[in-house]
């Protein structure tokens, strides 16, 4: 349900820039039934594989960061995110829900899977690969910048001296904090 809030607040707000593919909606999930151990165990997992693609591949670096990029930008050479549709009023482009794995893994969430809602035909797969690389832990940032940018989920807190202010995230009422978002 998060999602489809999220969904419809960022397509309702960046309509135009999706419409002519200025903006692109990236969906990325986790399972969150892993333990810290098993998502350790995937990120050093994912990590061997990777080498071990690049050295079959024969590249020769050893930058994880430039390896994810160049399996994903292979990977984008055949993989899409949208599927050709044909109708009586022509061809068009609708959401496959074609999600991949993303080819770093985090160390306190494992393997996770990223789908985009929006258009990418018009970009190259270097292009693609380069938002998908890009794209870490998108959602722990977004709720970054709203804290951020939203003064009514703080309050300042006088130190135990009375000498200063800390500013902390306070308890707040989610209610209104959607509201907020929603306004975004």
């Amino acid at each position: 349900m998060k999602t489809i809030f999220f969904s419809t607040s960022i397509n309702r707000v960046f309509s135009k820039e999706i419409r002519l593919s200025d903006a692109h909606h990236f969906l990325c999930q986790t399972e969150k039934t892993k333990t810290s151990k098993q998502a350790r165990e995937e990120f050093i997992q994912a990590r061997v594989d990777l080498v071990n693609w690049g050295s079959m591949q024969g590249f020769g670096t050893g930058s994880l960061r430039k390896l994810a990029f160049l399996q994903s930008q292979e990977l984008f050479e055949q993989h899409h995110f949208h599927k050709e549709v044909s109708t009586s009023s022509g061809i068009h482009l609708e959401y496959a829900d074609n999600p991949i794995l993303h080819p770093l893994a985090t160390i306190d969430r494992g393997l996770r899977s990223v789908d985009c809602t929006t258009n990418l035909s018009s970009l190259e797969p270097k292009d693609v690969a380069a938002l998908i690389l890009n794209m870490n832990d998108c959602n722990q940032y977004l709720i970054q910048q709203i804290h951020r940018r939203l003064s009514i989920l703080e309050r300042p807190l006088t130190t135990a001296r009375g000498d200063g202010e800390s500013y902390l995230y306070s308890n707040f009422n989610p209610k209104y904090a959607q509201m907020a978002i929603t306004i975004l």
